[in-house]
């Protein structure tokens, strides 16, 4: 018997990788990649999200990819990602592989129908289309907005006010629009990720109905008139809350029934406003109410407890 059959099915693999010189290449490649991302952060001459005036500048010495359309250097930006990418793939394999491993040992272990079983549901799920899952999780987490709170609390989102205003600007000058512009951001370790971009007066912006010298929709009045702009200084600390359809069918009833809102009203501080919908549904924005004061903190707890008052589970926030 030759010296190549007493090997195991690795050495054979590795035998066989070892005379592939497109292979090493290849796995060279990906291992000084690998290392090149995961060491970036420490080599890199320019922050992922620094925002600069040297927008779409080509490749050059100071900038090899070249920038975007935020002045942000490209070279960091794709390495940036990798990392994240990474560890994405990273986890997910695990996951993967825990999964694959216990679903695996349950079918070979048990046998029979069962193991039939398990099959077609293995097979249900690689027919899915990915963008299901999608779907179904984004309305499990239901990503509604549930409060706005003005001034926004201080430390995390302290840095990022100035970074989301100059991107905010650069979106409104590349588009020339005219008019109130709302632009929603996520948060996501310390770099802004735009959401949305509401060319209207958007609800985040509610509050400024009754904590600001000027209010979103003035202003929208205003900017469309060819009006002077207003002021748009905020005279106290605010909270908005939204009044989703759900809470017209309290404890699961079929039939929608009308809030008691003297629960909100009376409450000093507090601004109701309804939009005159006549057709709740769940997820459906029917209105918001608004406190005020000049305590965010005293207001944010005031809020909380009138949210808890007219029957708004936490379950939603």
């Amino acid at each position: 018997m030759s010296e190549a059959n007493l090997q195991s099915p690795t050495g054979r693999a590795w035998q066989r990788f070892k005379s592939n010189r497109a292979g090493w290449c290849s796995a060279w490649f990906l291992a000084g990649f690998v290392l090149l991302a995961a060491l970036w952060p420490a080599l890199a001459p320019y922050p992922p999200d620094a925002i600069s005036d040297a927008q779409f500048r080509p490749p050059s010495a100071a900038h090899w990819f070249g920038t975007d359309v935020h002045g942000r250097d490209l070279l960091t930006r794709v390495l940036y990602g990798a990392r994240i990418s990474l560890l994405v793939g990273g986890v997910g394999a695990g996951v993967s592989l825990v999964i694959g491993v216990l679903w695996g040992a349950v079918a070979g272990y048990v046998g029979g129908r069962l193991d039939g079983l398990m099959m077609r549901i293995v097979d249900v799920l690689y027919a899915l289309p990915s963008i299901v899952f999608v779907i179904v999780l984004l309305t499990a987490l239901n990503g509604i907005l549930d409060r706005s709170i003005a001034p926004s609390p201080e430390g995390a989102l302290t840095d990022a006010a100035p970074r989301a205003q100059a991107i905010a600007a650069i979106i409104a000058g590349r588009m020339d629009y005219v008019g109130t512009l709302g632009v929603e951001f996520f948060l996501s370790r310390g770099e802004l990720l735009v959401n949305e971009i509401a060319p209207r007066p958007h609800n985040s912006g509610h509050y400024t109905l009754d904590a600001c010298v000027t209010n979103q929709f003035e202003q929208q009045v205003r900017t469309l008139c060819g009006l002077p702009l207003g002021d748009t200084d905020a005279h106290c600390a605010a909270v908005c809350v939204n009044l989703l359809g759900e809470l017209w069918y309290p404890d699961g009833a079929s039939v929608p029934r009308e809030p008691d809102w003297r629960r909100l009203l009376e409450r000093p501080g507090l601004r109701l406003h309804l939009y005159g919908k006549d057709q709740p549904r769940p997820g459906r924005k029917m209105g918001h109410f608004t406190v005020i004061g000049r305590d965010r903190h005293e207001v944010l707890l005031s809020a909380m407890a009138a949210r808890a008052a007219i029957g708004i589970r936490d379950d939603r926030s």
